[in-house]
């Protein structure tokens, strides 16, 4: 590896340790190959989603903040035709080509980008289901190339472990994502419990507000369940590191429920000594890992297989809250040289 790749995956090291610091330290047990493409995904990921960030925080203009997307997205299409410089680079690159990682999953995270600048809303929990597929589960996806689960069913459980882990975010993020105009509670399920965007404004935890936040935590557990039936699917070194990031993030449910669902008083969060005890415990846990049926999802929560097909449905290229997705069947590879030989990875979903 020349010392310009080296600097890159550096750089991309150091974005994933300041901004994920559950997700660094669960890569930790991932051997080192598979670590520094971890790293160098992340960051990818993680840059496209500061674009979104800065517009919340004041700091870029919605329509600056598209048009950077689409240079993305272009880049994403046709690297050579769209040259970028940054210090990620590289190292990204030198992963997509090791790793055959298509571009579309991280086109479809550009989509789902574009869902919260539209400041769009949710009727039900499959259409938030989809939202969650494109700016978590794509992340899972990408990472089976990584790990080497190419298994469909090992694809339909990292799809839902995405979806667990962003409901996590929505559930614990209420207060600071309705101050960033962006509502994900479904529309149906305010409906049910009674409750409405004023008392959200207020910051009012009562028996409704307790209610729907209770649901969409059971519903979280449920799909958490499910994505770690995925587990067999994975060799030892990322069967642990993917036991001890889903551990860690389901363990803010159980803050938010110790909390009694008063998620505007403070920051649901895991401290890092909590993290080192459950890291501990997956590691002495020999438990046969996600045997057993699956278990069942709600009425209206698609499963992995069905919200890969949601998502990529075609839709109308002029909606604005829709942006179009290539079809599964011509989906944009990374223009760039492949190996003869792909680089062996073992099983794994992330």
């Amino acid at each position: 590896m020349d010392i310009q790749l080296q600097r890159s995956y550096a750089a991309a090291r150091e974005v994933m340790r300041h901004h994920a610091h559950t997700f660094y330290f669960a890569a930790l047990w991932l051997r080192p190959d598979r670590r520094r493409a971890t790293h160098a995904l992340y960051s990818l990921f993680r840059t496209l989603d500061d674009l979104v960030d800065e517009v919340a925080e004041g700091e870029r203009d919605p329509g600056a903040a598209r048009e950077e997307l689409q240079r993305w997205r272009a880049w994403l299409n046709d690297p050579e035709a769209n040259p970028r410089v940054e210090p990620i680079l590289p190292a990204v690159r030198d992963t997509l080509t090791r790793y055959a990682i298509p571009s579309h999953h991280f086109i479809e995270l550009i989509d789902g980008l574009e869902m919260d600048l539209a400041g769009r809303r949710y009727a039900d929990v499959a259409d938030l289901g989809v939202y969650c597929y494109r700016v978590a589960s794509t992340v899972g996806l990408a990472m089976c190339h990584v790990l080497g689960a190419v298994d469909p069913a090992a694809q339909a459980r990292a799809v839902e472990l995405g979806v667990a882990m962003q409901l996590t975010n929505i559930l614990r993020d209420v207060r600071e994502d309705f101050e960033n105009g962006r509502i994900y509670v479904p529309h149906d399920l305010m409906a049910r419990a009674g409750w409405d965007e004023d008392r959200l404004r207020d910051g009012r935890v009562d028996d409704a507000f307790r209610a729907m936040m209770g649901e969409l935590v059971s519903l979280a557990r449920v799909y958490y369940d499910r994505g770690m039936r995925g587990l067999p699917y994975l060799s030892p070194d990322a069967r642990l590191a993917i036991r001890v990031a889903a551990r860690c993030y389901a363990a803010i449910l159980d803050r938010i429920e110790a909390a009694d669902y008063d998620v505007f008083s403070a920051r649901a969060h895991v401290s890092g000594r909590g993290k080192a005890g459950i890291a501990a415990r997956a590691a002495l846990d020999r438990r046969a890992a996600g045997r057993g049926a699956l278990p069942p999802l709600p009425d209206g929560a698609p499963d992995g297989t069905r919200l890969i097909a949601l998502a990529r449905a075609p839709r109308d290229r002029h909606t604005p809250t829709s942006p179009a997705t290539p079809s599964p069947r011509q989906e944009p590879e990374i223009a760039i040289e492949r190996p003869a030989r792909p680089v062996p990875a073992s099983a794994a979903p992330m």
